[in-house]
């Protein structure tokens, strides 16, 4: 069986009591489902380069994309509704009080898969509110039949920015974090290696990765370092990172051209997952 979805559950627990992790918790084919008014979509580059946009406007544009991922997960996936969150009392809630970070509004959606040894779960949240600001968050986290990678799609606007994370993870430990060019003299090593030939082959191609560079040169984009943390199926006293080659994590400004560059990576990193999943 796929193993049971404790994160999810712990997700929805960390809004209630543990106000903390908030703050340090991290769709090919699908298009922007919000595209930009005709007005701004003609203004000359420069100009569209430059305009600033205020938070709403942004979390605006970026809810009605979270919400055409999620369709084409829905659309694309075979899944059941999961009780979940409803039974925590998190399917939707207001006022939840997270002390110094505010209050907090929301609502978080669960499923499992009709097959759990292809998908063991996907959840869609979204929180408003306090310093957190509005953030949209898709996961879908693969069964052990399937090579395709894991999901994770946040996008967080507050009044400084937009903070994009955006990650294909792989479900195997692959090394992506390892020198290339060292020779390999263990095992191990030489099982990262053959993880890392096959998800580069399959998902992580040269043009995917040029894509992901890309979105990372979009102007007045700054990438922050990536998490580290145990990576499923690794050894517990092998620590690195758990994210895959393509991954976007980046503040982008409040501008028209950025906001639509995050629209248009979160529809590309959705739209991704649901061809390889068709496939798999």
């Amino acid at each position: 069986r796929p193993p049971i979805p404790i994160l999810p559950l712990l997700c929805i627990a960390a809004i209630a009591i543990l106000p903390a992790a908030i703050a340090f918790a991290p769709c090919i084919g699908l298009r922007c489902a919000s595209p930009l008014p005709t007005s701004q979509a003609r203004r000359p580059p420069s100009l569209t380069r430059i305009l600033a946009l205020d938070a709403a406007s942004a979390a605006a544009a970026l809810s009605s994309t979270h919400a055409a991922a999620k369709r084409l997960i829905l659309d694309s996936v075979a899944l059941r509704p999961s009780e979940f969150a409803s039974d925590l009392g998190f399917d939707s809630f207001t006022g939840v009080d997270l002390g110094t970070l505010g209050s907090v509004a929301g609502s978080v959606e669960s499923f499992r898969g009709v097959d759990e040894t292809k998908v063991a779960w996907v959840s869609a949240v979204e929180l408003s509110g306090g310093v957190l600001g509005s953030r949209f968050e898709l996961q879908a986290w693969n069964g052990p039949e399937v090579e395709v990678p894991n999901l994770v799609a946040r996008a967080t606007v507050r009044a400084d920015g937009i903070d994009l994370f955006l990650d294909l993870r792989p479900r195997l430990d692959a090394g992506y974090e390892d020198d290339p060019t060292a020779e390999i003299t263990t095992r191990e090593g030489f099982a990262r290696a053959a993880n890392r030939a096959r998800y580069d082959e399959a998902f992580f191609t040269p043009e995917a990765r040029a894509w992901s560079k890309g979105v990372l040169g979009t102007p007045g984009a700054v990438p922050y370092p990536p998490p580290t943390d145990m990576v499923q199926g690794r050894a517990t006293d092998r620590a690195g990172s758990v994210a895959g080659p393509l991954l976007v994590a980046a503040r982008f400004p409040l501008t028209d051209e950025a906001v639509a560059a995050c629209q248009a990576a979160v529809a590309e990193t959705v739209g991704k997952y649901c061809e390889w999943m068709r496939g798999a």
